[in-house]
């Protein structure tokens, strides 16, 4: 499991994240958003430079973060969901939480990052812009879910990679349908992405898709649970 934090962030914590890191993951440090140095504890730096690389160019943000008190169930959901989205081998999980629900997320597999909110960066469109900024560059494309929608097939996400990969030309939007509405995940390719990032906060994440939907495919799933929320 890694942390990401910025450079205040660590500045401010460092002995509380050394003891941290003799137990745990990485920290990821963060200037301006984009990943920038990582701190690693001593004994886990060996067992990390050995771990086999992960060659998939595709990454998920599962958004699980909530001021109210659905956070046990949104942890229980996001859960559910990174263990799906690991049988797909996808090269890295972006969860964006609670900074107070970090350590609920414990043991979680070596590709998934913590992007905790702080009462600093709330809203939908900045936690998105956080988690985009911070893996632009490095993937095809990305998956958006929410930890609100955890009961979709994985043969729905599988259909729209499948699409995704097979398309000669890449769509910038790939969406499920579910009896004629439009559901979630989603799945951005990397060139839309400097485009979200400039995105008015004041939009959601269907109003952006919907002011692009000449450049959205739409594909039909039986998946009841990408329009469903719990």
């Amino acid at each position: 499991m890694n942390l990401a934090l910025n450079i205040a962030d660590v500045r401010k914590q460092l002995p509380e994240l050394s003891k941290y890191l003799v137990k745990n993951g990485t920290v990821i440090v963060t200037n301006h958003g984009r990943p920038e140095s990582i701190l690693v504890g001593y004994n886990n730096f060996y067992r990390i430079i050995n771990l086999n690389s992960r060659s998939s160019m595709h990454c998920a943000v599962i958004l699980a973060a909530s001021g109210n008190k659905r956070r046990t169930r949104l942890i229980i959901n996001a859960k559910r969901l990174i263990r799906i989205l690991n049988r797909l081998h996808i090269g890295q999980i972006i969860l964006i939480c609670d900074f107070q629900k970090i350590t609920k997320f414990s043991g979680l597999p070596e590709n998934t990052t913590i992007m905790p909110v702080t009462n600093n960066n709330p809203g939908f469109a900045s936690s998105l812009k956080r988690a985009l900024r911070f893996i632009e560059g490095n993937f095809d494309s990305v998956l958006i879910t929410f930890a609100t929608r955890p009961n979709i097939k994985l043969s729905t996400i599988q259909a729209l990679f499948t699409y995704f990969e097979t398309t000669a030309k890449k769509p910038a939007i790939v969406s499920p349908i579910y009896k004629s509405r439009r559901g979630h995940p989603v799945l951005l390719s990397a060139n839309i992405i400097p485009e979200l990032l400039s995105m008015d906060s004041r939009w959601g994440l269907a109003s952006f898709i919907r002011h692009h939907s000449k450049d959205c495919v739409d594909i039909e799933v039986k998946d009841q649970g990408v329009v469903k929320v719990k």
